[in-house]
């Protein structure tokens, strides 16, 4: 929807950022499809053109020909095609333009230059090239590349926990499988259709998610995929804490009955932050039974722990998900954005996904 003239001139008046440009009309014709591809791979903004880098508006001189201009540049030198929506203002009685750029749904989107694409993001208010990691993330994110799949090649099938595997497919609620005799091959072919295991050329080895699943050690293969647990003495970030940091695989081990043993990462960390919370909970009986009061719904913790490591981004490393204990609040935070389609503005809103 089309902003007023007076919210254009106080963004005007606020300057650039992350989610606004101002261009001369005098720009080349790549500096403005650099322009408009960043914000399509980010979250969208607002390329103003006829405004100076300090705020002077200096205006669009054959507003016709310059709107065929840009949308030329548009269909010819995006890819994707991006094609922003354009309003239109008079400001000290000169013509601007405001390119709205949505947040694109085909990422990435490439300056196509003769035969050659080039991949840009923003930076605060910079647009750059964009790096091999942000690339990455960006195919990641359109899913033309599924990075949890990804072989990893230092890794060999050795390292992966089989009584943990076992355990998992055998107790599985509903569809238990009991692969723990089958022959060598036929687990292996298992595994690869469960996608724990991957082929690359002559070899075999984990992907991500088999070994998130089921390492036996995980920060070998993955370096920072853990959970560190902070106890802070006081209700700012400082250097008067405890941590703990918890590495394992996500699934448990199960004992010959089918009980749970051996805690997985998930299971640990909660168990961690109860223990530390236990110091300020209310603890009561009822009848013969010890009852715990904790501050903090623990179911309301496991879920927010769970979608921590569920989503947080596996391609940045040596970032452990962080649970930061303070007098006054529980914090969990996770190493990467927020999916794509999901905003803080609908999740206020109880959206999920």
């Amino acid at each position: 929807m089309m902003i007023s003239t007076d919210e254009i001139i106080k963004i005007i008046e606020q300057g650039e950022t992350i989610q606004v440009e101002f261009k001369s009309e005098r720009e080349k014709n790549t500096d403005f499809a650099k322009e408009i591809t960043a914000f399509a791979n980010g979250s969208g903004g607002y390329l103003l053109v006829g405004i100076e880098d300090d705020g002077t508006v200096s205006g669009i001189t054959d507003p016709l020909k310059f709107e065929e201009k840009i949308f030329n540049v548009c269909s010819d030198s995006t890819r994707p095609v991006v094609t922003p929506e354009l309003w239109k203002y008079k400001i000290n009685q000169k013509d601007v333009f405001c390119f709205s750029i949505s947040p694109g749904f085909s990422k990435p989107y490439a300056v196509l230059k003769g035969s050659k694409e080039r991949y840009y993001t923003r930076r605060g208010t910079r647009t750059q090239e964009a790096s091999r990691d942000e690339l990455l993330r960006l195919f990641q994110t359109s899913g033309q590349i599924h990075y949890e799949i990804t072989p990893l090649i230092k890794g060999k099938y050795a390292d992966l926990d089989f009584q943990r595997i076992y355990g998992f497919f055998k107790y599985n609620p509903i569809n238990p499988i009991d692969i723990s005799g089958w022959e060598s091959k036929q687990i292996e072919n298992f595994l690869k259709n469960k996608e724990i295991l991957v082929e690359s050329g002559e070899h075999v080895y984990p992907t991500i998610v088999g070994a998130l699943l089921f390492a036996k050690d995980p920060s070998f293969l993955l370096g920072y995929v853990g959970i560190t647990v902070t106890k802070y003495a006081r209700t700012e970030r400082d250097y008067d804490y405890i941590d703990f940091r918890l590495v394992k695989p996500i699934i448990h081990t199960f004992s010959p009955g089918g009980d749970r043993e051996n805690a997985g990462l998930i299971d640990e960390a909660l168990e961690k932050i109860k223990s530390i919370l236990l110091e300020k909970s209310n603890v009561s009986l009822k009848g013969a039974t010890r009852v715990v009061n904790y501050p903090y719904p623990v179911e309301s913790i496991r879920e927010a722990i769970v979608n921590a490591v569920a989503h947080r981004d596996y391609t940045i490393i040596g970032i452990d998900i962080r649970v930061d204990i303070y007098p006054d609040r529980l914090e969990i935070e996770s190493p990467g954005k927020l999916p794509n389609t999901v905003s803080i503005e609908s999740i206020k809103v109880g959206a999920k996904y």
